[in-house]
Protein backbone atom coordinates (compact mmCIF):
# COMPACT_ATOMS: atom_id res chain seq x y z
CA UNK A 1 0.00 0.00 0.00
CA UNK A 2 1.03 3.77 -0.97
CA UNK A 3 1.30 6.61 1.45
CA UNK A 4 -0.76 9.88 0.83
CA UNK A 5 2.85 11.34 0.71
CA UNK A 6 3.74 8.74 -2.35
CA UNK A 7 0.47 9.59 -4.34
CA UNK A 8 1.26 13.22 -3.60
CA UNK A 9 4.83 12.80 -5.09
CA UNK A 10 3.90 10.71 -7.98
CA UNK A 11 -0.19 12.11 -8.63
CA UNK A 12 -0.17 15.32 -7.15
CA UNK A 13 -2.48 16.58 -4.92
CA UNK A 14 -5.31 15.42 -6.53
CA UNK A 15 -4.69 11.47 -6.32
CA UNK A 16 -3.49 12.55 -2.28
CA UNK A 17 -7.28 14.00 -1.72
CA UNK A 18 -8.73 11.16 -3.12
CA UNK A 19 -6.83 8.56 -1.38
CA UNK A 20 -7.51 10.09 1.47
CA UNK A 21 -10.90 10.87 0.95
CA UNK A 22 -11.59 6.85 0.44
CA UNK A 23 -9.89 5.92 3.59
CA UNK A 24 -11.91 8.74 5.99
CA UNK A 25 -15.22 7.83 4.17
CA UNK A 26 -14.56 4.05 4.50
CA UNK A 27 -13.85 4.40 7.81
CA UNK A 28 -17.25 6.48 8.60
CA UNK A 29 -18.73 3.31 7.01
CA UNK A 30 -16.93 0.93 9.16
CA UNK A 31 -17.66 2.80 12.31
CA UNK A 32 -21.53 3.49 11.60
CA UNK A 33 -21.68 0.02 10.70
CA UNK A 34 -20.65 -1.55 14.12
CA UNK A 35 -22.37 1.41 16.24
CA UNK A 36 -25.35 0.33 14.32
CA UNK A 37 -24.89 -3.45 14.92
CA UNK A 38 -24.37 -2.41 18.58
CA UNK A 39 -27.81 -1.04 18.66
CA UNK A 40 -29.64 -3.58 17.29
CA UNK A 41 -30.17 -2.16 13.40
CA UNK A 42 -31.47 -4.93 10.76
CA UNK A 43 -29.42 -5.88 7.66
CA UNK A 44 -31.49 -3.53 5.53
CA UNK A 45 -30.71 -0.56 7.87
CA UNK A 46 -27.13 -1.55 8.44
CA UNK A 47 -27.18 -1.54 4.56
CA UNK A 48 -28.33 1.91 4.11
CA UNK A 49 -25.85 3.30 7.07
CA UNK A 50 -23.29 1.92 5.49
CA UNK A 51 -24.25 3.51 1.86
CA UNK A 52 -24.43 6.79 3.71
CA UNK A 53 -21.12 6.66 5.09
CA UNK A 54 -19.38 5.80 1.87
CA UNK A 55 -21.41 8.74 0.24
CA UNK A 56 -21.59 11.00 2.72
CA UNK A 57 -18.76 13.14 1.47
CA UNK A 58 -19.35 12.70 -2.03
CA UNK A 59 -20.00 16.69 -2.39
CA UNK A 60 -16.40 17.26 -1.35
CA UNK A 61 -16.03 16.94 -5.70
CA UNK A 62 -17.70 20.66 -6.09
CA UNK A 63 -14.73 21.95 -3.75
CA UNK A 64 -11.48 22.66 -5.14
CA UNK A 65 -8.59 19.89 -4.24
CA UNK A 66 -6.14 22.94 -3.70
CA UNK A 67 -8.01 23.62 -0.48
CA UNK A 68 -8.86 19.78 -0.09
CA UNK A 69 -5.39 19.23 0.12
CA UNK A 70 -4.65 21.83 1.48
CA UNK A 71 -1.33 22.25 4.30
CA UNK A 72 -2.32 24.58 7.41
CA UNK A 73 -5.90 26.19 8.40
CA UNK A 74 -8.00 27.18 5.84
CA UNK A 75 -9.23 31.11 5.47
CA UNK A 76 -12.37 32.10 5.80
CA UNK A 77 -13.14 31.81 2.07
CA UNK A 78 -11.27 28.48 1.69
CA UNK A 79 -13.63 27.41 5.56
CA UNK A 80 -16.94 28.44 3.64
CA UNK A 81 -15.83 26.57 0.10
CA UNK A 82 -15.67 22.90 2.53
CA UNK A 83 -18.61 23.91 4.49
CA UNK A 84 -20.64 23.96 1.20
CA UNK A 85 -19.89 20.00 0.33
CA UNK A 86 -23.42 18.94 3.45
CA UNK A 87 -25.05 20.86 0.27
CA UNK A 88 -23.12 19.84 -2.63
CA UNK A 89 -23.86 15.94 -1.40
CA UNK A 90 -27.67 16.48 -1.04
CA UNK A 91 -27.69 17.60 -4.26
CA UNK A 92 -26.02 14.65 -6.11
CA UNK A 93 -27.10 12.19 -4.29
CA UNK A 94 -30.93 13.62 -4.75
CA UNK A 95 -29.81 12.92 -8.69
CA UNK A 96 -28.81 9.43 -7.99
CA UNK A 97 -31.31 6.69 -8.57
CA UNK A 98 -33.51 5.72 -5.34
CA UNK A 99 -31.33 2.49 -4.10
CA UNK A 100 -28.58 4.38 -4.06
CA UNK A 101 -30.34 7.50 -2.55
CA UNK A 102 -31.61 5.39 0.46
CA UNK A 103 -28.61 6.47 2.49
CA UNK A 104 -29.27 10.12 1.79
CA UNK A 105 -30.98 11.90 5.12
CA UNK A 106 -28.34 9.96 6.71
CA UNK A 107 -25.39 11.08 4.48
CA UNK A 108 -26.69 14.66 4.85
CA UNK A 109 -26.96 14.49 8.64
CA UNK A 110 -23.70 13.32 8.79
CA UNK A 111 -21.64 16.17 7.41
CA UNK A 112 -24.52 18.71 8.84
CA UNK A 113 -23.98 17.93 11.86
CA UNK A 114 -20.43 17.52 11.95
CA UNK A 115 -19.67 21.00 9.80
CA UNK A 116 -18.48 22.90 11.04
CA UNK A 117 -16.41 21.55 13.73
CA UNK A 118 -13.89 23.02 16.26
CA UNK A 119 -11.04 21.26 14.65
CA UNK A 120 -12.19 19.62 11.18
CA UNK A 121 -9.92 17.27 9.56
CA UNK A 122 -9.78 19.22 6.88
CA UNK A 123 -8.12 22.36 9.01
CA UNK A 124 -5.06 20.45 9.31
CA UNK A 125 -3.47 23.14 11.93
Amino acid sequence: AQTAEVFLARDGVDAAVAVLTYAHSTNVATYACAIGEKLGFDAAAQQRTRRAGLLHDVGKVGVSNRILGKNGPLDADERVAVERHPAYTWDILGRVSQRVSQGLPMARACCTLLTPSPNPPHDRT
